[in-house]
């Protein structure tokens, strides 16, 4: 789902100022605009039950909302799962703009604007607003008792309206879903899935990058991690319809996180995606690539890095082009944490917060902490200066240190 609103942060308590009337039934046009990016998708309402359609990673999605219940379901009728979620959730609340309007305005103040007419109906126009911060606007229809407009002031750009509204019955099997879909339980926190198909990983190839291959559905490739080197990884579907493939790092026959993080979808032939995985052979041994549906042609890239183990009072010092950005990652190899900071230097001088501030910053800015054992962290920098210089202050680390993209 396209991420709508970022207003949770500003909301506690949820107000109905619309919706769970009886007896209003419609099927609109949904139209949401993310400044160039324009979507149409199909939405349908029934008294406090709404569903609407979209398309997310080449994959349909379908959201169907009881707001008598205040709950929101998720549903994937290419996978056939769904998962439940609180309407008042962040996830919802961020993906779903008649929601996250609502909890809105039951946390700020609702001031009216007065009425206009939209699409034939008369509306009530609100500007939301909180700590004299405007949220948003929405044009609630006096008949239908909904929102059939609504400007996000928060993410510049974003709005979202109904259209083509026909007023009609919706039947009721728009809100039910099938009984041989499957509801989605996610993972106890710290649980990794092992996927049916690991069975089939030890038999699969392995390949050495650089490398272009044509999958086929069900297909599983293997390439080796090494030291002194990332992976770039990038599918582009030559399907048809929908296709999807997960690359994804494992060790020893088992993903090191859940397979839902890493995942190239397509609805069409030509588009796809990729991923650029850094993980030290600590953390990995290998990167699995696997064709769940239709088929893709994966490229396979070595990013040569600078990889060293340094304890505290060490550092690594390395010559840098201001022209890339720097991409760093910290691997904590003490039991008892570790901590590092990073410097800049221009002609043998140390570039201070006073001559970047926004991309340099304090010395505080520069200091990653890491707490636990065998746990990495990833930060990329971009400066005016020549030199980068990573100082360990306490424990030991593993380091790795590229430019592989241009500022």
């Amino acid at each position: 789902m396209k991420t709508w609103s970022n207003l949770a942060i500003f909301v506690v308590l949820l107000v109905i100022p619309w919706g769970m009337v009886s007896a209003i039934q419609f099927k609109a046009e949904m139209v949401e605009i993310d400044k160039t990016d324009t979507t149409k998708s199909d939405f349908y309402l029934k008294d406090s039950l709404y569903r609407m359609e979209q398309v997310e990673r080449g994959q349909q999605v379908i959201i169907l909302v009881d707001q008598q219940t205040n709950l929101t379901r998720v549903v994937a009728p290419e996978l056939k799962t769904w998962i439940q979620i609180s309407s008042d959730h962040r996830t919802s609340l961020m993906n779903d703009p008649f929601q996250s309007v609502k909890r809105a305005a039951g946390d700020g103040e609702n001031k009216p604007l007065g009425t206009e007419t939209m699409n034939g109906y008369l509306c009530d126009i609100y500007l939301v607003s909180k700590n004299e911060r405007d949220l948003m606007t929405q044009w609630v229809s006096q008949e239908l008792k909904f929102p059939l407009k609504i400007i996000n002031h928060v993410v510049e750009g974003r709005s979202v309206k109904l259209r083509n509204i026909e007023v009609i019955p919706v039947p009721d099997s728009l809100f039910q879903i099938p009984d041989e879909y499957e509801e989605y339980v996610p993972p106890k926190p710290g649980e990794v899935v092992v996927p049916d198909w690991a069975e089939e990983i030890p038999t699969a190839p392995v390949m050495k990058p650089p490398f272009e291959h044509d999958m086929a559905t069900g297909e599983i490739i293997r390439v080796a991690i090494t030291a002194g080197r990332s992976l770039r990884v990038s599918g582009q579907s030559t399907s048809e319809g929908v296709a999807r493939l997960s690359p994804a790092p494992f060790l020893d026959g088992k993903p090191v996180q859940n397979l839902a993080r890493w995942q190239i979808a397509a609805a069409a032939a030509g588009e796809g995606g990729g991923y650029i995985f850094h993980e030290s052979t600590r953390e990995a041994n290998e990167i699995v690539l696997r064709a769940n549906v239709g088929e893709f042609r994966v490229t396979v890239e070595p990013i040569e890095m600078t990889e060293r183990t340094l304890a505290a009072g060490e550092e690594l010092r390395l010559p840098v082009d201001n022209e890339e950005y720097i991409t760093t990652i910290f691997t904590s190899l003490s039991d008892s944490g570790s901590a590092a900071t990073v410097h800049f230097f221009r002609d043998g001088d140390e570039i201070t917060a006073a001559d970047e501030p926004i991309r340099v910053g304090p010395l505080d800015f520069r200091r990653t902490t890491i707490r636990q054992k065998n746990r990495a962290f990833a930060e990329q920098w971009s400066t005016d200066g020549d030199e980068i210089v990573i100082r360990v202050e306490k424990g030991e680390m593993l380091l790795k240190v590229g430019q592989f993209m241009v500022r």
